[in-house]
């Protein structure tokens, strides 16, 4: 009787984040293929893309984040991080 390999639905998780590199990866791994058959549950233009698109695609979300975290740590105090470059905060020169 032949080994019956089941099939795994894998969601890729944020289009916008390293989810659906994870899952790529994961993917191409033989020993995911030879255990099972896997079902990408999500955006297949987003699973397509290539790597400079998703690169694209992962930094304007930091930038967004950087500004989503900025109105939360300034009003406490405290100085927005360096994500992606210097923010207003990050003293430059030297």
């Amino acid at each position: 009787m032949a080994r019956r390999i089941p099939v795994l639905g894998i969601t890729m998780g944020d289009p916008a984040g390293v989810g659906p590199e994870i899952t790529a990866r994961a993917l191409a791994r033989p020993d995911v293929a030879a255990s099972c058959k896997p079902v990408v549950i999500g955006d297949r233009s987003i699973m397509k893309a290539p790597r400079q698109v998703m690169a694209w695609i992962l930094l304007f979300d930091a930038i967004h984040h950087r500004g989503q975290i900025s109105t939360l740590i300034r009003p406490m105090g405290g100085k927005v991080p360096s994500i992606y470059g210097p923010s207003a905060d990050t003293q430059m020169g030297g």
